[in-house]
Order: structure tokens, then C-alpha cells, then sequence
């Protein structure tokens, strides 16, 4: 009996053992599997690249600028979206504005919202995807609907903008714009990018700034050409100056050079001659001014004997050679542009033959911000006008008279 007693003891000894090694395993995956489940609930779903509009977007500064982050990333319903791959990329910002953005196959917009925001920084959003769309415009649909209250964003009427629509309303979690794109958006824009009204704007103030850069260059060859060749052959820009009596001079020295152009050898100038100041002051008049980097400035100055381009130390008011024609430009101190050319005269080219004026393509600066699907496109435009419309001369011709260009 005590063995059958003995035996039924170590049998239950046993059984509770073998019980008790068999719990540990469910708990302890039961802790990881809960540790899984409160690791950052609404941490971004990992991949491999993110979709071209994603990664413009966030590398917008508007959206560093409001802070935004990435508060969830998730798949939508093919059954309510349809067939493709739909993912959601919603964003949170320090300042309670939302993103929503819903991408389908990787690569195709099917709309973005912004919520709790105002008017202004609707208008903002918006023109970061559409440049050319009208601000004011924008801004009173704003202003009018983005406060209303509506059970569903699509319910409300949307402003249309070249196929895009953007809807306004207040729904129960708040206000909320939401665009969605045309068929013929692609991408975000640069944002320093401009709009086409803006790019044919600058692009016709390039076009007219680089035509009246030749014009004045022609105008000054025909008046120059024959009494001061040197200084017609000049191909930088300078500045013409009224004909006025000058004064040769440097006290302490016995003469000073006169170069074919203007920044002396070590700029690759040649020396044409020497004038003499040993009898004192020289008797000159000088025409033009050019001043290069590092505030030098040179004259053309012309003798009874020599013509060419003189420093600046040189240059006197007075027979006394001790006021210099030019203060030192360290004081702020510059000779001033002054055309000394008739409308007359600018007219008379007008009427001739003037479209080797016009600038090629190639040779404009373009400025960065016009895109390219603007430039040659707007510069057609603007050319073609210049080459067909005689109404613009008399513009021109103002433009260069008075030096606004």
C-alpha cells in the first residue's frame, strides 16, 4: 500500500512539473506579441522607395517649414478605390495642419488634403501644385466654403482649375481642402519655379534688356566710329559721359600712360604713348567712363596728339591739377551715365533695318526659375512681336533714353 501511495505521489510531482514548463512558452510569447502591438502603433509601413510625389512633398519647405511628419502610411480598400495598388501617406504638424495623400501604383496622385488650415495657407498649398491658378480667385472660394459645414468633402461644389479640382468644407473633424488632380499633372513643381504668366513676363524683360544692350552698342559705334575709332572697337560695356574739358596731371611724376583699353598691361592693355606733365597740366577732353572690378576706373581721354583710355588719378578738374575729375569711388562717389544721343537718332535705326538686334535664344541669360517649357515658347512670342510690331519702338526708344532698362 505505501508503495502504491509512493508511486501516485511521484506521478503528481511529475504531472505538475510538466504542467508548469508547459505555461512558461505561452506566456512568454504572449509578452512579445503584446511588446509587438504597443511598439509605435502608427510607425510609417517600411519601403523600399518611396513614390516620387511623396518624396517632393516632403522635401517641400512648406512642409518643414509647418513641421510636418509622417504619422502613418497605409494600404486603402481595392473593393471602395478600385483596382491598383492605393496606399495612404497621412502627416501630422506641430500646429494641427494634416496632410492626406493618396497614391495609386506608386506613381499616380489621386488627391491630397490639408486640414485645419485658413485661406492663406490654402492658397499657399494649392499653388505649390498649380502656379498659374488665380490667387484672389482661390482665395474668396476659400473664404466662402472652407467653413461651412458639410457631411462629406465631395458633396460640396469644387473650384475647377484646368481640370483640377480643388473642394473646401467643414466636416466633423475639422476644415479641410482637398485637390484633386487633372490627368495632366505629373509632378510638384520646383518651388522656386515660376508660372507660365510670371515666365512670360521676365521673359520679355530679358528679351528687351539684352535687345537694347545691342542697341546701345550700335548706337554708340555709328556716333563714335568715325571721330574716335579706339574707342568704337571697345566690346565692353561703358558708360558715355558729355564731352568735357579735362586736365592731364599726377604731381610727382614726369608723365602718365595712355592704353587701347581700359585696365593697363597686367589686364592685357596696350600702351599706346605717354603724356608729358613736365610743363605742368595737359589740356584734354574725355567722352567715356568704364570702371572694373575692385573700384577702377579708367577714361577715354583724347590730346591734340593721342586718344585712349587713362586712370583715373590722372583725370583733374582744374588747370591746377589738385581736384580730381572723379572722387575716389571708396567714398561711394561715381560718374553718372549720361546719354548724349537724340531720339532722333534711335528712331532713324528703328526704321531701318533692326532685327540682327534682336537677341538669339542662345545668347540670353536665362534666369534659373523659368522652366524650360516656357522659354522657347515665350521667346517666340516676344520676338515675333518686336519683328512684326512697330508699336513697340517708340517703348524701346523710351526705355533706352531714359536708362531704365
Amino acid at each position: 500500500m505505501k508503495r502504491i501511495w509512493f508511486l501516485a505521489l511521484v506521478f503528481f510531482l511529475y504531472s505538475c512539473d510538466s504542467t508548469d514548463k508547459k505555461s512558461d512558452t505561452p506566456d512568454l510569447n504572449k509578452t512579445q506579441v503584446q511588446n509587438l502591438k504597443v511598439s509605435e502603433p502608427s510607425a510609417p509601413i517600411s519601403e523600399q522607395k518611396k513614390p516620387q510625389f511623396i518624396e517632393d512633398l516632403e522635401g517641400l519647405k512648406f512642409f518643414s517649414k509647418n513641421q510636418f511628419k509622417l504619422w502613418k502610411s497605409y494600404k486603402l480598400s481595392n473593393s471602395y478605390y478600385g483596382p491598383g495598388n492605393h496606399k495612404n501617406y497621412s502627416y501630422e504638424s506641430s500646429s494641427r495642419l494634416g496632410i492626406e495623400a493618396h497614391i495609386k501604383n506608386k506613381n499616380i496622385l489621386e488627391s491630397i488634403s490639408l486640414s485645419n488650415s485658413n485661406s492663406d495657407i490654402g492658397v499657399e498649398f494649392v499653388k505649390l501644385l498649380f502656379k498659374d491658378i488665380n490667387s484672389e480667385e482661390l482665395r474668396n472660394y476659400l473664404e466662402i466654403n472652407l467653413n461651412k459645414s458639410i457631411n462629406q468633402i465631395y458633396e460640396t461644389t469644387p473650384f475647377v482649375f484646368e481640370k483640377n479640382k480643388i473642394y473646401a468644407g467643414s466636416v466633423l473633424y475639422g476644415n479641410t481642402l482637398s485637390v484633386v488632380p487633372g490627368p495632366d499633372f505629373k509632378r510638384i513643381p520646383n518651388e522656386d519655379e515660376l508660372g507660365k504668366k510670371e515666365s512670360y513676363e521676365l521673359i520679355n524683360k530679358l528679351v528687351i534688356k539684352e535687345l537694347l544692350e545691342n542697341l546701345d552698342k550700335e548706337v554708340k559705334s555709328k556716333k563714335l566710329n568715325d571721330k574716335y575709332p579706339l574707342l568704337a572697337i571697345y566690346k565692353e560695356p561703358f558708360n558715355l559721359i558729355p564731352e568735357t574739358k579735362i586736365y592731364l596731371y599726377y604731381d610727382g611724376l614726369d608723365d602718365g600712360p595712355i592704353y587701347d583699353k581700359p585696365g593697363a598691361k597686367r589686364l592685357g592693355a596696350n600702351e599706346l604713348g605717354r603724356v608729358k606733365f613736365l610743363n605742368g597740366s595737359v589740356e584734354a577732353k574725355t567722352i567715356a567712363h568704364k570702371e572694373l572690378e575692385g573700384n577702377r576706373n579708367y577714361f577715354y581721354v583724347i590730346t591734340d596728339n593721342i586718344q585712349g583710355w587713362m586712370g583715373r588719378p590722372y583725370i583733374m578738374k582744374n588747370k591746377e591739377g589738385d581736384q580730381f575729375f572723379m572722387p575716389n569711388p571708396i567714398t561711394g562717389e561715381k560718374a553718372r551715365k549720361v546719354l548724349k544721343i537724340s531720339t532722333r537718332q534711335i528712331k532713324k535705326i528703328f526704321k531701318n533695318e533692326y532685327t540682327h538686334l534682336i537677341p538669339s535664344y542662345d545668347s540670353i541669360s536665362w534666369d534659373y526659375r523659368i522652366p524650360e517649357k516656357y522659354r522657347r515658347e515665350g521667346y517666340d512670342m516676344y520676338t515675333d512681336a518686336l519683328n512684326e510690331g512697330y508699336r513697340q519702338h517708340q517703348s524701346l526708344v523710351n526705355s533706352y533714353i531714359s536708362g531704365t532698362w
